[in-house]
C-alpha cells in the first residue's frame, strides 16, 4: 500500500532516505580514493537542516587532516525532490490527458532505485499554477517557514496526494542528488581543499569547479551497473538505454535548477562558480571520457543525452514553462542565422578556453 506524504512530512522523509544511502556514497568514495592512491582519507555526510538556500560544500575537519565532510542544505534537498517530480517525463493517453510515466532508475551498488508515479492531469489552471511554482523553486528562502509558505501557495493537496511513495521504493531524484554529492566529493579527492582560496583568483576557482564536475561525472557513471556491463561485453541492451536516458534526463534537471534566473556569461565572470551551461558540458564530457577510457564509443551516450534533453523540454512545456532546459547554445538559434551563428562560435571559443583551464588545474593539483 502506498504511503501518502504530506508537505509537512516530506522533509523528514527525504532526509532519512539520504542517510540510508550514505553507505553507497562511502563505497564510491573508497573506490575513487584507491584509484587515486589516497588510502587514508575519510569522509562523512550531513544535511544542514537549518539552511534553506541552494548550497553544498566540502569541508576539511581541523581535528584530523585526513577527515572531510560533505554538507548539503535542506533547501537543495527539497527543491531537487520537488523539481524532479514536477518534471518527470510525461505521456498522453487516447483522450489527450497527460500522465506521468513509470520512471525506472538504475541499480546503484546492487540496490534498485525505482518509482511509479500516480497519474496527474494537468489542466490549463494547473499549468498556470505550475509555471509559477517553477519560479518559486528558484526563490532563495531564508528559513523553513518562508520556503513552505511559498511552495504551498502554488501546490494544493491534490498534488501532494499524487506524490505517492511506496515504503519499499525511492524517488528518482536521489540520482540527481548524487551529482551534488559526487561533485563535493571530487573537490576532496582532487586536492582542491588543500588550496588556499585567498591566494587564487576567481578564474582559477571556476576551473576547479569545472574539474570537479568532470570527475563527478566519472564517479556517477561508475555507479551505474548496466554501463559497466556494457564496457565488458559491448552489448547495447534496453536496460543500458533506459539508464543512460535516466542519467541524461536527471543531469539536465540538476543543471536546470542551477541555471535558475538566467544570467549572462559575463555575469559569471565575477563569481567563483562557472556558468551552469559550462558546468553541464563538463559533466557531459566527463561521462563521454569514461566511455572512451573503457574502449567504448560515446555515440550512444551522445544520442540519448540529446533525446533526454528534448523530453525535459517537453515536460516543462506541459507545465506551462519554456526554455528551462535550453542552454546558451540552444538560445543562439533564436537570434537568427547570422547573429546566432556568430554567438555560437563565440561560446565554443569561450568553452574551449574554459575546458583547457580545467585540464590545466587537474595537472596542477593532482
Amino acid at each position: 500500500m502506498n504511503e501518502y506524504i504530506k508537505a509537512s512530512e516530506l522533509s523528514n522523509f527525504l532526509v532519512s532516505k539520504f542517510y540510508n544511502f550514505e553507505s553507497h556514497y562511502q563505497n564510491c568514495f573508497a573506490y575513487a580514493k584507491k584509484a587515486l592512491n589516497k588510502k587514508n582519507l575519510n569522509i562523512s555526510f550531513e544535511i544542514d537542516l537549518l539552511d534553506w538556500r541552494l548550497t553544498a560544500k566540502a569541508l576539511k575537519l581541523k581535528q584530523d587532516g585526513d577527515s572531510y565532510k560533505v554538507v548539503i542544505s535542506q533547501g537543495f534537498l527539497i527543491r531537487l525532490a520537488l523539481l524532479t517530480y514536477a518534471l518527470m517525463p510525461v505521456s498522453r493517453d487516447q483522450d489527450g490527458d497527460v500522465f506521468f510515466t513509470s520512471f525506472s532508475v538504475c541499480d546503484v551498488f546492487a540496490l534498485t532505485r525505482s518509482t511509479t508515479l500516480n497519474p496527474y492531469d494537468f489542466g490549463s489552471q494547473d499549468k498556470e499554477r505550475m509555471s509559477k511554482f517553477l519560479q518559486v523553486l528558484f526563490f532563495d528562502a531564508k528559513d523553513a517557514e518562508q520556503f513552505w509558505a511559498s511552495i504551498e501557495k502554488y501546490w494544493d493537496n491534490a498534488f501532494y496526494r499524487s506524490f505517492a511513495i511506496s515504503p519499499s521504493t525511492y524517488i528518482p531524484f536521489f540520482w540527481v542528488f548524487d551529482i551534488i554529492v559526487y561533485h563535493e566529493m571530487s573537490h576532496i579527492l582532487l586536492n582542491h581543499l588543500e588550496v588556499d582560496l585567498s591566494s587564487v583568483d576567481y578564474s582559477e576557482r571556476r576551473f576547479m569547479e569545472g574539474h570537479a564536475d568532470f570527475y563527478a561525472a566519472k564517479l556517477l557513471t561508475l555507479s551505474v551497473i548496466p554501463i559497466g556491463k556494457y564496457f565488458n561485453d559491448k552489448i547495447i541492451t534496453d536496460e543500458l538505454k533506459a539508464n543512460l536516458f535516466s542519467l541524461g534526463f536527471l543531469t539536465n534537471v540538476h543543471y536546470a535548477l542551477l541555471r535558475g534566473e538566467r544570467k549572462s556569461l559575463r555575469y559569471y565572470g565575477n563569481l567563483p562558480h562557472p556558468h551552469p551551461d559550462f558546468r553541464l558540458r563538463m559533466f557531459y564530457l566527463g561521462v563521454q571520457a569514461h566511455f572512451i577510457e573503457n574502449g567504448s564509443s560515446p555515440s550512444i551516450w551522445q544520442d540519448i543525452f540529446e533525446e533526454a534533453k528534448l523530453k525535459l523540454n517537453e515536460s516543462i512545456f506541459y507545465l506551462g514553462g519554456s526554455g528551462l532546459a535550453n542552454d546558451m547554445w540552444d538560445n543562439c538559434i533564436q537570434l537568427g542565422h547570422k547573429e546566432g551563428k556568430k554567438y555560437y562560435k563565440y561560446l565554443d571559443k569561450k568553452f574551449k578556453t574554459f575546458a583547457s583551464g580545467c585540464e590545466r588545474i587537474s595537472k596542477k593539483y593532482l
